[in-house]
């Protein structure tokens, strides 16, 4: 007992069968009772302090030590919801970039040892007369307004970019391409493909773009409360972002088939080079905005699975 007391590791250490010390003492608990268990439960706890996910699955698999673990407290009346309230240790933020997917995944830490106390745990205080929600609010304070600031100069940039491009093919809609006959009044590509690629490239970048300054206005006018950082700010951010995108390369084809119109007689070769770097804006804001859509995304849907046991509890 005293070596996994001293050595978490070893306690974590799964054997041909999937199962770690501590699912052999949670079928013989009174095997190993009095100090060395309660030694045991306060390195435990510790686990909780330091994100140890692995440990919180091995807690929640092994049903008689989780049933300690859940009410043990302690020296300051702390229990584990209070401990996961403590703000991570530095090395731990940094495995998720972004002060809003850290504040993020501190919220889903939080609410996932949540499930596993009993409902008095919830409001207990400590010896400084905090619940662990109360602990949580202000050990996160530097944290959430870290969050809410980085959110806020994200939606500033995007939000420039998504104007810039609304006003352009908001305009483009009313400049036809090749103009307009004399005799009819329509457009004199009007039976053309390219045109008919040109007004709905057109249609789509206004609208996308649009809904990409709505979601970014959102952004800026939130009240950045704390569980706005759990789905809701995260989610608009992604909806911008990629309606952002689409709008980018909506307008891109616009003004590649615009171009064609009305110079591809002649000019056969240059609308063809400029049809093909008219892309390159669009390859580079996948290339730069790539790894942030996917690390909120996994953040924000994909964060939940590291807290699944592996395999049922053992009773």
């Amino acid at each position: 007992m005293k070596m996994l007391e001293d050595d978490t590791t070893l306690a974590m250490a799964r054997n041909s069968n999937a199962e770690t010390a501590l699912h052999v003492l949670a079928r013989r608990p009174l095997e190993f009772g009095g100090r060395s268990t309660l030694g045991m439960c306060s390195r435990l706890m510790n686990s909780f302090l330091y994100r140890h996910a692995s440990i919180f699955n091995l807690v929640h698999e092994t049903g008689s030590i989780k049933d300690i673990i859940v009410t043990y407290t302690d020296d300051e009346n702390n229990n584990i919801l209070h401990l996961a309230a403590k703000l991570a240790p530095q090395n731990q933020l940094n495995l998720v970039s972004g002060a809003a997917l850290q504040m993020q995944r501190e919220l889903v830490w939080f609410e996932e040892v949540k499930k596993i106390v009993q409902p008095v745990s919830i409001d207990m205080k400590n010896k400084d007369g905090k619940t662990p929600r109360e602990l949580f609010t202000s050990e996160h304070e530097g944290l959430l307004c870290k969050g809410e600031s980085w959110m806020k100069n994200t939606a500033n940039s995007c939000m420039l970019v998504a104007t810039i491009i609304t006003t352009v093919v908001f305009s483009a809609a009313f400049s036809i391409p090749g103009g307009i006959a004399d005799n009819t009044g329509a457009p004199k590509f009007l039976k053309d493909t390219a045109f008919l690629i040109f007004a709905i490239s057109d249609g789509v970048a206004l609208f996308s773009s649009s809904t990409s300054m709505l979601m970014f206005l959102y952004i800026l006018t939130s009240r950045y409360a704390e569980n706005d950082f759990l789905k809701s700010l995260p989610l608009k951010l992604m909806v911008g972002l990629a309606s952002l995108f689409i709008s980018m390369t909506s307008m891109m084809i616009a003004f590649s088939t615009a171009f064609y119109l009305s110079c591809h007689y002649g000019l056969r070769f240059v609308s063809d080079f400029i049809f093909i770097f008219a892309f390159v804006p669009v390859v580079l804001f996948v290339f730069l905005q790539y790894q942030l859509l996917c690390d909120m995304f996994l953040s924000t849907y994909y964060s939940s699975l590291i807290f699944q046991p592996r395999k049922h509890m053992i009773q």
